[in-house]
């Protein structure tokens, strides 16, 4: 993390402990964190623990920053809002200007909470498990080549789909729709969906296309390749693996959710219009037709 973005950070923890304080909302800062603001006073807990002790949690960045949450807070119940620390921030509501009057309103119960699913990722070998990890926005399968492309077949729910030949493959969320997917050629999806896109990366076949499916859909991978090129997977850009033809990859919708918070005045289609720079003609908020 650079020192101008630390700076930024950790003048925004300020404001928010200063925010809190005066509410009378006991804070407590995660260990990661604490030497951003010294001689701050506050209880100091390990980021896995933070859920045991707080009734919401505040997350000050971008959407990587909400994503590294997503995954160590999915399924503890304990709802998450986003300030805006980052360069896009969809998962991230708070903007760090309005920071005061915008916590002020969520403290006195304007706000809103939306589920939103992650999916869990299980790769066998030999029918043994051997590796685990679960993602926000996004799974994707790729060579860890530039230039070299994978086969691998594909399972819907054990019914074969097709056997691909590209540079990967993007399993997305409906949250991960607005991210690297979209960048691929995938579709926008409102977070509300239950719904997976499966957007090949650069198909070998023009008529390999993103496909949509159902978001209770399981997913089985089998690489058709040599060992000697390699593919990895990776979660949220995140976390990656190595993978071979000897493996079998198994994704599906993870039964814990994300709880976000939402301020009242939240619109999921305002902000695609400002953060994918949409324009729009009208001149009011309301239009009727």
């Amino acid at each position: 993390m650079g020192s101008k973005k630390n700076a930024s950070i950790a003048n925004t923890l300020w404001q928010l402990q200063d925010c809190l304080l005066k509410n009378n909302v006991e804070v407590i800062l995660e260990k990661n964190i604490a030497h951003l603001i010294p001689n701050h006073r506050l209880h100091i807990q390990p980021r896995h623990q933070l859920a045991q002790y707080c009734d919401l949690i505040i997350v000050i960045g971008g959407d990587g920053s909400m994503l590294s949450a997503a995954r160590c807070l999915a399924g503890t119940n304990i709802p998450v809002l986003g300030i805006n620390r980052g360069q896009f921030g969809f998962l991230t509501d708070i903007a760090s200007d309005a920071l005061y009057q915008q916590i002020y309103d969520v403290l006195n119960g304007e706000y809103w909470i939306e589920p939103r699913y992650l999916l869990a990722l299980n790769i066998f070998k030999n029918k043994e498990l051997i590796h685990s990890a679960s993602a926000l926005n996004e799974i994707v399968l790729h060579s860890d080549k530039m230039t070299k492309m994978i086969a691998f077949e594909l399972f819907v729910d054990q019914h074969f789909v097709m056997i691909q030949k590209s540079d990967g493959l993007i399993i997305s969320t409906p949250t991960g729709s607005t991210a690297y997917a979209l960048s691929a050629g995938g579709p926008i999806m409102h977070p509300s969906l239950n719904a997976l896109a499966l957007i090949p990366m650069y198909p070998h076949t023009l008529s390999n296309r993103p496909m949509v499916i159902d978001g209770s859909s399981e997913i089985t991978i089998h690489i058709k390749q040599d060992v000697s090129l390699p593919a990895q997977i990776s979660c949220d850009s995140h976390i990656h693996y190595p993978v071979s033809s000897e493996e079998v990859l198994l994704i599906r919708k993870q039964t814990s959710t994300l709880l976000l918070l939402h301020p009242t005045h939240y619109n999921y289609y305002e902000v695609c219009r400002k953060k994918l720079g949409w324009g729009s003609s009208l001149k009011s908020e309301h239009h009727s037709l």
